[in-house]
């Protein structure tokens, strides 16, 4: 390690996602970061690439397969280019490509300090991961230290054999300082009256928004079948996103009787998403599956309870607190939270404060970056290496999450 430059520390990440953005600029506040692309984008992604030239990155060459939902990257560069910059840890993100797969096992034989950075629970059930647990063992094995996106997630990978007092939960969250800065930005000018209007909605509506892609995954159905289970004309629900199985959502509505009911907005920008957050009353993910849900940290942060499938790793959500988590694919007991929180317009206003507070003090994009810090800071003290940020790291978890 060298000992008169900040610790150098490189990442390697599938693809570009507006959330990441803000976790690497605030990563690399505190130490020397350099982030490894597979690729810019994947096939079912629609959102815009925008980076924010706020750390060092790089575009790898290579090859990528699509196979359905399974996008494989394959970069031969990385171990060079590893080299070439002097990377003194390595983080890597999931094990989801040959690249990632391959790359621990090369860092191991070169004897470089590597992290594993999953977010993978055991919510997510499938006929794939039956088969390849034992190579996700083999994978664990190579690692020297883990961080993961919640609580559920460490669980997952002490499953696989990772020891759990090298796990790190650095809580997976959004650019709460944009949307914290939107929000008392809309509310001031134009107003959310005027952005109600604007979206054509009335005064007495009682807003459910929803954020993700258009598949079955994230329980668009199951948000339709509630709506029409409500039977209340006055909650409508926005829905952003886009994806390949809109169009049968669009003809469950209006089976369902309550396509007017239901607007699908398509895929919106950040900027967008405030306003939507800002009109809104309620946030909803009624995910089959879903690691953590990232979407929900931007509602709480803009002042929105939340309801959620059970089957959402997230940890950011107090049940009866911010906001809802109920029973999966259980569409009775989705229909019910939802009344719940939209019958009283009181309580889901106390609780959208109550979810702002909780998010902003526990799930801070800074704190995720301090607990990614200390992490790396921690496996070198472990190896006996020294570890030298460029800024004081001085946040933390909150025991309270740590122990959910």
């Amino acid at each position: 390690m060298n000992k008169s430059r900040p610790t150098r520390v490189g990442f390697l990440t599938n693809m570009y996602t507006p959330y990441k953005e803000a976790m690497f600029r605030e990563i690399a506040k505190l130490v020397d970061l350099k982030v490894y692309y597979c690729a810019e984008r994947e096939s079912d992604r629609d959102w815009e690439v925008k980076f924010s030239g706020t750390y060092n990155y790089e575009l790898l060459p290579g090859k990528t397969w699509n196979f359905g939902k399974r996008k494989l990257h394959y970069n031969p560069t990385i171990a060079s280019r590893i080299t070439a910059d002097n990377i003194d840890v390595m983080i890597v993100g999931e094990w989801c490509n040959p690249t990632v797969i391959m790359l621990p096992f090369w860092l191991r034989w070169k004897e470089m300090p590597r992290l594993l950075w999953s977010g993978s629970t055991p919510l997510e059930k499938s006929v794939a991961r039956f088969f390849t647990y034992p190579l996700k063992r083999q994978i664990v094995a190579q690692y020297q230290g883990f961080i993961t996106y919640t609580q559920r997630a460490a669980n997952y990978l002490e499953s696989l054999g990772a020891p759990r007092e090298y796990i790190t939960v650095a809580p997976v969250t959004v650019d709460t300082d944009f949307f914290s800065a939107q929000r008392e930005r809309l509310l001031q000018e134009p107003g959310r009256v005027a952005i109600r209007t604007d979206l054509g909605l009335d005064a007495d509506d009682i807003v459910v928004v929803f954020v993700g892609q258009m598949i079955r995954r994230k329980g668009v159905d199951l948000l339709i079948e509630a709506i029409a289970a409500l039977g209340k004309k006055r909650v409508v629900a926005l829905l952003a996103g886009s994806g390949l199985e809109q169009e049968s959502f669009e003809e469950l509505a209006e089976r369902r009787g309550v396509a007017h009911r239901i607007r699908f907005l398509g895929q919106c920008s950040q900027e967008d998403l405030a306003r939507l957050y800002v009109a809104a009353d309620v946030f909803t993910l009624p995910s089959r599956q879903e690691p953590s849900g990232n979407v929900i940290n931007e509602a709480m942060t803009m002042g929105l309870p939340v309801v959620i499938s059970d089957r959402v790793g997230c940890d950011c959500v107090a049940h009866g607190e911010t906001g809802f988590v109920f029973e999966g694919e259980n569409v009775s007991a989705y229909t019910r939270a939802l009344k719940a929180i939209t019958e009283n317009t009181e309580r889901y206003r106390v609780m959208g404060v109550a979810a702002r507070e909780d998010l902003m003090s526990k799930f801070s994009i800074q704190i995720e970056a301090n607990e990614f810090t200390k992490a790396v800071g921690a496996l070198l003290s472990r190896l006996g290496h020294s570890f030298h940020p460029k800024a004081q790291i001085n946040s933390c978890l909150n025991p309270e999450v740590q122990d959910r």
